[in-house]
């Protein structure tokens, strides 16, 4: 196939639509069968517990109810988010916390997971993140196996869908090769579908173009305040010629450096 086929929007929202339970993304019809399921576990009991349980159920239930409401009103806020993608964007995330704002603001970053995504973690994600961790630990004067135990920064990349490339898929060989032109030996990588608990955890994600922003802003609401774009979209070099893949490596080279300066720079300040 053609590189741009894999870069179907289509096929790949519909991929992660019904890859999400397997997956691990939760959803508001799951969580009500698992209430359901409680309601009538409190339903084989007598008397008093059995009427406590089933009142839980109830202000649950309500609870679920009113957020299902609010996702509808933002989904009903994002009609339009194809036509003007900028703006819905804006209104709807408007309130994301403080502490994800750039740090050109002045805010210090807490430390925690930072994430890279694409679309099969096997070309460009595990790039951006052997760069990332490099430049964490350059700034602490540390190895890159301490960064983590030392620090409490965490590095690592993830795909949206395993259509193209099994999951623990070892890096592109092309990809491997380009990378180590930069002294970067990214051949340990073994790739990985991103999951809701992934999302949840990171405190930072970072993807290779718009799209994939987009797509998890869609799936998952909650994390879209922390999800950006490297600034432009990165071409995407999968089953490509050898230079393709080092046009990529020399981009990202250049581009995750400054990308972490602008969002982490006054928070990992140069160690002496």
């Amino acid at each position: 196939p053609q590189p741009d086929d894999k870069r179907d929007a289509r096929r790949q929202i519909q991929s992660l639509s019904t890859g999400r339970q397997e997956k691990g993304w939760v959803t508001g019809e799951t969580q009500a069968r698992s209430l359901g399921t409680t309601a009538a576990a409190g339903a084989r009991g007598t008397g008093l517990l059995c009427f406590f349980q089933l009142l839980a159920v109830s202000f649950a239930l309500r609870d679920l109810s009113r957020g299902d409401a609010t996702r509808a009103d933002k989904e009903k806020m994002g009609s339009s988010h194809a036509k003007t993608p900028s703006a819905t964007y804006e209104q709807r995330h408007s309130d994301r916390p403080i502490a994800f704002l750039s740090d050109a603001a002045g805010v210090k970053k807490e430390p925690g997971l930072v994430l890279f995504v694409c679309t099969s973690n096997t070309c460009r994600s595990p790039m951006a993140e052997f760069v990332a961790r490099r430049w964490f630990a350059s700034r602490y004067a540390i190895s890159e196996t301490q960064l983590t135990s030392a620090t409490g920064w965490e590095v690592r990349s993830g795909g949206l869908t395993d259509d193209y490339e099994p999951p623990n898929s070892p890096a592109s060989a092309n990809g491997v090769v380009a990378m180590a032109r930069h002294g970067i030996d990214t051949a340990s990588h073994r790739s990985t579908v991103l999951s809701s608990s992934d999302l949840e955890a990171a405190r930072y994600i970072f993807c290779v173009t718009d799209r994939h922003k987009k797509w998890i802003a869609d799936v998952a609401p909650a994390a879209a305040g922390r999800v950006f774009t490297m600034g432009s979209d990165i071409p995407d070099p999968w089953h490509q010629a050898q230079g393709v893949y080092d046009q990529c490596a020399d981009r990202m080279m250049t581009v995750i450096p400054n990308l972490m300066e602008e969002h982490f720079g006054s928070s990992v300040p140069r160690q002496r």
